[in-house]
């Protein structure tokens, strides 16, 4: 099983590899990379979850460029999964569709998310819940960090500014750059009742931080 899963993860990265890069060229997507010595090893098995600031559709070939070298799903909102081919192509990735207007579906996504981890799987999140379409961030919401805290996976803070240069400013792709600040990982394990309510804040605050100085 351990092998099989493996093999899954290896042709996962092949692909959204291939998929990403090509995106970028079409569309002229550059990105300016701080803290690449805070990205997993290749080899790295455990499973973890990735936090980023949103504020462009784009986010999401942005992370899937900065984490290369690993296999990485999505809490993706749920409009996605409805777009032709985009849509299946993230849920075979191992994502999970999140319906913010239903609570009950929206528990759902993120035990899907939580099943993944356990499995091996990595996952990245936007705890604000929606694109910001500017260099605006909103308080994030502590449902989709409780994917981490749940399974004891650490947290890859992640900070982008700039995405929405990219679409979301003028309605249609442009070329743009887009910097990027990975932090240290956040460890989960162990926490506390208390300190696992707070982690939403407390990564909130460490990636508010990194964006401020991204825009400075």
């Amino acid at each position: 099983l351990a092998e099989l899963r493996s093999a899954e993860k290896a042709a996962i990265r092949e692909a959204e590899n291939h998929w990403s890069s090509d995106v970028c060229k079409i569309f002229g997507l550059k990105i300016e990379l701080t803290g690449g010595e805070n990205l997993p090893s290749p080899d790295a098995a455990a499973p973890f979850v990735v936090a980023c600031n949103h504020q462009s559709n784009l986010d999401i070939v942005v992370l899937l460029r900065v984490f290369s070298e690993h296999a990485l799903g999505f809490l993706a909102k749920d409009d996605l999964e409805k777009l032709p081919l985009y849509g299946n192509w993230i849920r075979d990735v191992r994502s999970a569709f999140l319906d913010r207007g239903n609570a009950k579906a929206a528990v759902k996504a993120i035990g899907e998310c939580e099943d993944y981890i356990r499995k091996g799987f990595n996952v990245a999140v936007f705890p604000e819940g929606t694109r910001a379409k500017s260099s605006n961030m909103a308080e994030f919401k502590k449902g989709s960090l409780r994917i981490a805290v749940k399974t004891g996976a650490p947290i890859i803070p992640v900070a982008l500014e700039g995405s929405y240069h990219g679409y979301e400013e003028k309605g249609h792709c442009v070329p743009c750059t887009v910097r990027v600040r990975v932090l240290p990982a956040v460890t989960t394990e162990g926490l506390s009742r208390h300190e696992g309510s707070e982690i939403a804040s407390h990564i909130e605050e460490l990636i508010r931080a990194a964006h401020e100085e991204l825009m400075r």
